[in-house]
């Protein structure tokens, strides 16, 4: 799959992407495109054989399932498209969603919980500013409380517990930060849950910002507690 560049109105950090096969976009091609919508995939569910996903009836991942911590982007064309997830290796379904996609606009199609659900969100970023980090913070940790998020020391977002439901679509602003260092506390407490110096992509001044934090309370292993990023402007 071909990646594009992150940043809001400016170039940036190159997307990483896990690889799924197909791909609707071609740098090589200079005649004028349709517009096609574009999709982020974050798996950020505990099922731990992780899922397949279809397009229109298309496998997407032939290089296997698509698993816990994998992100990858994906475009097509407006109008309505059906997704399907399956159970990786498997031909159960565990979620589907059959919507009218716009080609005009970004989705991120989140996949979470220990019995997994899915959730496409258009992104709107009607108040993304290009002078500051535009974020949202999911709280998809379905075994943990209430949390506050922290970026750089100072807390962001707090008293977030689960979001089993819908999740927002829209972003908050935050003036330019020094670091891209993430914790996550139990709400209202100094108890750190999880902690990130390092993420996946650094919280740059115009970037537009999903922060995760997901994983099993209490374990130590591949579903250890975790927060992260993942880019919803790409």
């Amino acid at each position: 799959m071909r990646t594009k560049k992150y940043r809001l109105w400016a170039a940036a950090l190159a997307v990483t992407v896990t690889g799924f096969t197909a791909c609707l976009k071609s740098d090589d091609n200079v005649t004028p495109q349709r517009p096609q919508a574009a999709y982020v995939f974050l798996n950020a569910s505990t099922y731990s054989a992780g899922v397949d996903i279809f397009h229109n009836s298309t496998k997407l991942t032939n290089n296997g399932p698509f698993k816990f911590g994998a992100i990858d982007d994906y475009y097509t064309y407006g109008g309505t498209q059906e997704f399907v997830f399956k159970a990786g290796g498997k031909d159960s379904t565990v979620g589907s969603i059959l919507a009218n996609f716009d080609s005009t606009k970004y989705y991120t199609m989140v996949i979470y919980g220990e019995n997994p659900q899915v959730r496409a969100v258009e992104n709107d970023f009607t108040n993304a500013s290009n002078t500051k980090v535009n974020y949202r913070f999911y709280q998809l940790s379905p075994s943990e409380g209430a949390v506050d998020l922290f970026i750089d020391g100072k807390k962001v977002d707090s008293m977030r517990s689960y979001d089993g439901g819908a999740l927002r679509s829209g972003f908050m602003q935050l003036d330019p930060v020094g670091t891209s260092r993430l914790t996550v506390k139990a709400a209202g407490t100094d108890s750190v849950l999880a902690e990130n110096t390092s993420p996946l992509y650094p919280l740059q001044t115009g970037g537009v910002f999903t922060i995760y934090y997901t994983g099993l309370k209490g374990t130590t292993g591949d579903y250890k507690p975790t927060v992260n990023t993942v880019i919803s402007y790409f």
